[in-house]
């Protein structure tokens, strides 16, 4: 069904007439509305303008709203026509179903675009039409077009579906490994150019959210290219799109749309230069680019209808836009919203209303406003993006950070996706309009920033190269900060090694070795280096091989040759409230209206300060925190750090200690304590540490929350850390840890040890129930973990140490890391070797030998050597045991003996391997210890084999099959120990006993649940004994399996067996009979290769 309401009105202004027509099935209904007057008033308009762009307070205006669906409703009267003829066209539309009504509202008049349409309801109807129809549309009607006839569109993207392969989905969870990104080129993705005003004067204040959209919004969706261009003028905007990957399908301005002094043109911004809207329809017009967003600052509907004609003038056929400036975070939403309907498959048309009907529903704690009524779409023809429903949403699970975690190194991850908050991205289109990573001339790009502490210079060169990572425009990136520590060339090049994989004694090859790559360098607070004339030469050096150097510090770095240099400035007044709003949501400060001119004037517009004192009204009124900040920061240069100071001597000596240590724990989730101190059991270490402050009743989740609101930690959305901004001033507050009568050791082992404990704690639950973020976290501060391990390991709390590293190895093991943890052992058993006086019965002891037979397997011969030293006393008490051993020392034998066994195993000592093997199964068998006994026997059986003793081989498996009482024993482990000694029958080619011993176990599996382990074993016999025909059909029972899983290894392995019986038979008959196994459409393996594009 088509509902056409065309504008019949003789006058341009006050009384409008309509033509309303409806077409369905094979039915017409046509009628002229009588004349009515807009039910929109100025005054309605005025308030809802206001709604709209209110950025912290929107109840002032809300009742606009209700005044708006009235006003609705009142439009739906207008339209019933003079015999009510609409009653029966909303009849037939009810019957038919609006989900199956496409709208379109035509005029070639300004003022009747005014009127804000999509809030129409059809007389007698609960809904607003423009949310439940199809497709609600304004058609302007141009009054020439300039070389142009409009038709539909079709894109016909191919969009890449995911097949649901549960096998592969269950061992990629297995395996620990984060979604994989799609292989998907220009051609498949849907492409973006957002171009930014990146506009800051006082004129044409413009606030954009670009970055924050190509990083964590709908940019972040694999399935979207999305490019943000700081082009600065009409030339720049036609070489981007010119250069841009694939061609460009929707090209969204976000910033001022400007009239000229006699309303007859109109301009756009960039760089705070004009640009005619006409010209720049012109360039996409040029490149074929079929829809145009617009997110207008500073403008009304009226400039909004004016800028559909131009747009459908220059013969450009579908412009979507918000009809007046709005709080930018909505505006985000509202194109974002359309962007993820087109990705679930809808053409243009369809994915606006369904934006609507999103929109309307959406509850959101950054939602402030019902932002559905000002979106509005133009349009002259369809555009098809999609042939049918891709599948995909926006869908944050997809964003892929894994690339930009990847690509940066030494970065704050507190300012890196997904954690970084939304703030002014104006300076940074500022580096990105002057830099261009995949600039082939290699021309100098060494940008300079500047300006007041806590202005956000960080933050800018972070957004900046997060970009780039994510965009794969830079291959790495390296940051480094020297209020930190000064870093001399020698270090960076150590430093830089590693991630090229250069071995760190060849960290001077790292300049040639990056002559290939793309690399930008931060250099954060650059004047402090000591060896200035030795950086400016790095820096001419990076510059001149082609890498981009960014540069921050409070002043400019003096006799430095630069492509650009420039101060960045406090946030402009909208983006402090865009910034206070952001914050007041995200800490649940439910009185928004708290936040006001008289509390943000004392944060001088300073991100940081800004940061920082709105958290403070979750304990304070606006007043009461303004008269704090007029005591407190005084004039003072440096209010960043007066606030710190001030902050700090309110704490108590509780909390300062807390912070001290925590800050030697780079990103720390300060959560991981309350593990320990909060609990309701009593964990002794806390209750100790607690009690030396005399806080031996509180609660360090009430402690986070002081701490969280003076400052000094940092909320992300997987926990709290230490906000790296304060990491500096904490680290020079360190005597204050002192507390009388306890020696800082004490405290420091008391931290350990809470914190260890809730590292166990922690890794327990991610092993259990997947929680990426924490997981990351946990797996990339593991270095700093080890110190703590060997903290409780040095102070002999063995019972934390063991608990600890075994929850945290159960989490290593599922990302396949356990080997990290097995050197790191070897390392700790090196620097702290068994004393020679140390009592063999010790606890030290015990716990030395338990960490020694976890990791010895791994190291080599050289890598065990002080392990060895230990070889011959511990050989002495295994033999002192023959004749006196007890039952309270079976523990200790147990780890002893492992120990002898693994260590001559690796000197290949086997007569003394034999030796141990069989007396620990001689005591072992004494005691009953069965599981031990089959681990003895198996080791003998190993040592005979190295040996070449098959008598004795064949002996140790007859005890492992006819000695061991498995009815006692836990399920299948005489199935275990059958399938051991067959496989070594077969590798030995003993083919008669493995087949006597299969046949045992196919008696044995009554449920016949280990068919195809059975099969892939006599599958192994036949083809050992030469019985190529009977080996088929097991292998191809096996191939079409392997096929159905795709797994790759086996598929490869079979392949190769297949070939090689293909050798012994002639390929026709080696066909004839695997056709005979098979289906017709099994692929032969000859002719099967795994990649589609090779077959």
């Amino acid at each position: 069904m088509l509902l056409k309401i065309v504008d019949v009105s003789e006058s341009e202004y006050g009384t409008y007439q309509l033509n309303v027509s409806l077409n369905y099935g094979d039915g017409h209904i046509s009628f002229t509305t009588e004349p009515f007057d807009s039910p929109f008033s100025g005054n309605l308009k005025a308030n809802l303008a206001k709604y709209f762009s209110s950025i912290v307070n929107t109840t002032q205006y809300v009742s606009s709203l209700d005044s708006l669906v009235v006003a609705g409703k009142q439009l739906g009267e207008a339209l019933l026509g003079e015999a009510h003829q609409c009653t029966k066209v909303t009849d037939i539309i009810q019957s038919q179903g609006f989900d199956s009504l496409d709208v379109e509202i035509e005029s070639n008049n300004i003022s009747f675009f005014t009127e804000l349409w999509e809030s129409l309801v059809l007389f007698d109807t609960p809904y607003t039409l423009s949310s439940v129809s199809r497709s609600f549309k304004r058609k302007w009607i141009p009054k020439e077009i300039k070389n142009h006839k409009f038709t539909d569109i079709d894109l016909s993207l191919n969009l890449k579906i995911e097949q649901n392969n549960e096998h592969a989905e269950i061992l990629s969870a297995l395996n620990g490994a984060p979604k994989e990104k799609p292989a998907l080129t220009e051609n498949d993705t849907l492409n973006i150019v957002h171009q930014v005003s990146h506009t800051n004067s006082v004129t044409h204040d413009s606030v954009s959210y670009a970055l924050h959209s190509a990083l964590m919004g709908i940019g972040s969706n694999p399935f979207v290219n999305y490019e943000v261009s700081c082009a600065t003028d009409l030339l720049c905007v036609d070489q981007c799109l010119g250069k841009a990957r694939g061609s460009v399908h929707l090209y969204h301005y976000d910033g001022p749309i400007i009239t000229s002094d006699t309303n007859e043109q109109l301009f756009i911004v960039l760089n705070e230069e004009k640009v005619e809207l006409q010209k720049l329809v012109a360039v996409l017009v040029k490149h074929n680019i079929p829809v145009l967003l617009i997110s207008p600052s500073g403008c009304d509907t009226a400039t909004m209808a004016k800028v559909a004609e131009v747009v459908h003038s220059e013969g450009l056929g579908n412009v979507v836009m918000l009809q007046q400036a709005c709080d930018p975070w909505i505006a985000k939403q509202c194109f974002e919203n359309v962007v993820a309907q087109i990705l679930k498959g809808h053409p243009l048309h369809v994915a606006i209303t369904e934006a609507r009907k999103q929109l309307q529903h959406e509850i959101t704690h950054t939602k402030t406003a019902q932002a559905w009524p000002i979106l509005a779409h133009y349009s002259q023809n369809n555009v098809y993006f999609y042939q049918a429903a891709t599948g995909y949403t926006l869908d944050s699970s997809l964003s892929d950070h894994h690339q930009i975690n990847n690509k940066l190194f030494g970065f704050k991850r507190s300012m890196l996706p997904p954690a970084t908050s939304p703030v002014s991205e104006v300076h940074t289109f500022e580096v990105l309009a002057h830099c261009n990573p995949s600039d082939v001339e290699h021309s100098r790009q060494v940008i300079q920033l500047f300006g007041q502490h806590g202005v956000g210079k960080t933050y800018v060169t972070h957004l900046a190269c997060a970009y780039w990572a994510h965009r794969d425009e830079i291959d790495f990136g390296f940051y480094f900060d020297f209020s930190d520590e000064d870093y001399s060339l020698d270090d960076m090049q150590q430093m830089i090694a590693p991630v090229l994989g250069l071995d760190v004694s060849k960290a001077k090859e790292v300049w040639h070795a990056m002559s290939a790559l793309r690399v930008c360098f931060v250099f954060d607070n650059v004047n402090k280096a000591k060896e200035q004339s030795n950086l400016r030469t790095v820096i001419n050096d990076l510059s001149k091989a082609g890498h981009i150097v960014l540069l921050a510090d409070h002043t400019e770095v003096p006799k430095l040759e630069c492509t650009a240099s420039f101060e960045v400035l406090p946030l402009c007044r909208t983006s402090q409230y865009m910034l206070a709003k952001q914050i007041t949501e995200t800490r649940q400060i439910n009185d928004k209206a708290k936040v006001t001119d008289a509390l943000l004037s004392h944060t001088l517009g300073l991100p940081w300060l800004i940061n920082k004192v709105i958290p403070m009204l979750s304990q304070h009124t606006n007043d009461e925190l303004v008269v704090e900040l007029q005591s407190n920061l005084t004039a003072a240069e440096n209010k960043v750090e007066q606030f710190k100071q001030w902050q700090w001597q309110k704490l108590s000596t509780f909390l300062k200690s807390v912070l001290i240590l925590s800050n030697e724990v780079p990103n720390l989730l300060l959560e991981l304590l309350m593990t320990a101190t909060d609990r309701n059991e009593q964990f002794p270490p806390a209750q100790q540490y607690l009690g030396a402050y005399n806080e031996a009743n509180s609660k360090l989740s009430e402690g986070l929350k002081v701490l969280e609101c003076s400052g000094f930690i940092k909320l992300l959305p997987h926990g709290r850390i230490i906000d790296p901004d304060c990491a500096g001033f904490i680290r020079n507050q360190r005597a204050d840890l002192h507390i009388e009568g306890v020696e800082e050791a004490q405290i420091r082992l008391w931290f350990s040890q809470m914190l260890c404990e809730g590292i166990r704690v922690a890794s327990l639950h991610v092993v259990k129930q997947s929680n990426p973020l924490l997981s990351d976290s946990l797996l990339l501060n593991r270095r700093y973990w080890a110190k703590h391990f060997a903290v409780l390991w040095r102070a002999q709390d063995y019972n934390g140490f063991f608990a600890v590293k075994l929850a945290f190895d159960k989490l290593l093991q599922q990302f396949r890391l356990a080997d990290e943890s097995k050197y790191w052992a070897l390392s700790l058993l090196t620097e702290h070797p068994l004393a020679a006086e140390e009592d063999l019965q010790s606890e030290t002891t015990m716990a030395w030998l338990v960490l020694a037979n976890a990791a010895i397997d791994i190291a080599t011969i050289d890598e065990c050597k002080a392990l060895f030293d230990n070889n011959r006393k511990l050989m002495q008490w295994f033999e002192s045991c023959q004749h006196d051993l007890v039952e309270t020392q079976l523990p200790l034998f147990h780890q002893v003996s492992l120990f002898l066994q693994h260590a001559n195993l690796k000197l290949q000592d086997w007569e003394t391997c034999i030796q141990v093997s069989h007396f620990s199964a001689q005591v072992y068998t004494d005691y009953q210890a069965w599981l031990k006994v089959i681990a003895s026997i198996k080791f003998l059986i190993t040592c005979y084999i190295k040996v070449g003793d098959h008598e004795k081989v064949r002996e140790c498996e007859a005890r492992l099959l006819n000695e061991i009482p498995y009815q006692d024993a836990p399920e299948g482990t005489q199935l275990q120990q059958m399938l051991s000694v067959t496989l070594n029958r077969i590798d030995r080619d003993e083919l008669v006993g493995a087949q006597t011993l299969l046949d045992k176990m196919v008696q044995l599996d009554g449920n016949n649940k280990h068919a195809d382990m059975f099969a892939g074993l006599q599958s192994d016999i036949f083809f050992k004994q030469g019985e190529y025909e009977k080996t088929l059909p097991f292998l191809c029972q096996a191939w079409c399996k392997a096929l159905e899983i795709q797994s790759e290894p086996q598929l490869k392995a079979l392949q190769e067996r297949f070939l090689e019986i293909e050798k012994h038979l002639s390929a026709s008959v080696f066909e004839s009979l695997f056709l005979h196994h098979t289906s017709d459409t099994t692929p032969l393996p000859q002719h099967y290769s795994p990649d589609p594009m090779a077959a």
